[in-house]
């Protein structure tokens, strides 16, 4: 039986928000876990599982957060 490939996933991260529950002056997307930024370590998982085209959606803080996000802000 042929192997049909997979199709083309994209992936999109919700990282508008203001962060008010968790009282911190930091962005939640910028909260640093294991010294990368939690919106980084979304980013690697979904490359981890080959999704191609990643989509983060940014309003609150958004210069900071697409500054935290490295090459893929």
């Amino acid at each position: 039986m042929p192997v049909t490939p997979a199709p083309e996933c994209a992936a999109v991260i919700l990282a508008a928000g203001k962060s008010t529950r968790m009282r911190s002056r930091l962005s939640k997307p910028l909260q640093n876990l294991c010294g990368l930024p939690l919106t980084r370590h979304v980013i690697e998982a979904c490359r981890s599982i080959d999704i191609s085209k990643v989509i983060v959606v940014v309003r609150h803080e958004a210069e900071a957060v697409c500054a935290g996000l490295g090459d893929d802000g």
